[in-house]
């Protein structure tokens, strides 16, 4: 007999450990997948963006601009 690791003894399915709930959103405000682990940033209006992410977003969704000193 065949064992399958998705199957209990007693025929009832286990339940898939890829369908458990998350806790946090798939994806930033910029459309980056958010995985287990990564750090947020959460704003006031409750946009989120990964905090590898944040001068990327100020740029695009705020209007910063981006300069080096002396040039």
């Amino acid at each position: 007999m065949l064992d399958n690791p998705m199957v209990m003894h007693n025929g009832y399915g286990k339940a898939d450990p890829q369908e458990q709930m998350i806790d946090h959103p798939v994806e930033d405000v910029l459309g980056n997948e958010i995985l287990p682990g990564d750090e947020l940033l959460i704003a006031p209006d409750g946009e989120v963006v990964l905090k590898d992410n944040i001068l990327d977003y100020m740029i695009t969704q705020l209007g910063f601009e981006k300069k080096t000193a002396g040039e």
